[in-house]
């Protein structure tokens, strides 16, 4: 009888490199969860998960880098409030992290990569 795809046990990829359903969703989890715990949640991912999942750890890694860089533009933001256009930088920051959250989810849930345009690649 033929070795039938279906029937084995998931792994954390076949041997021919393919995504599991619980890669997809790590990876998903990886985007969507820096929406809750700002850089914890993608943190834990890549010390847990993506340990054992590359695909997963590179997911984890994008949310972190992106993470820190909305950390560094709020704290711009906090910088020019003095001036007037902080709760606006601030606005932004906050919106642009939740677009890209969602946009970075949605992309990894169909098993393809993201990458944040103006993330900092400060964890690698």
């Amino acid at each position: 009888m033929p070795d039938d795809p279906a029937a084995r046990p998931a792994a954390a990829s076949d041997a021919l490199g393919r995504l599991t359903a619980a890669d997809t969703s790590w990876m998903t989890t990886a985007h969507w969860i820096g929406l809750a715990t700002h850089w914890v949640g993608p943190l834990l991912v890549l010390l847990t998960v993506g340990q054992r999942r590359p695909r997963v750890r590179a997911e984890a890694v994008e949310s972190l880098n992106w993470e820190i860089t909305v950390a560094v533009g709020l704290a711009v933001a906090m910088l020019l409030m003095p001036t007037g256009l902080g709760w606006s930088a601030a606005l932004l920051v906050v919106l642009c992290s939740i677009g890209f959250h969602l946009r970075g989810a949605a992309v990894a849930s169909e098993g393809r990569p993201f990458h944040y345009p103006v993330a900092l690649r400060l964890v690698r």
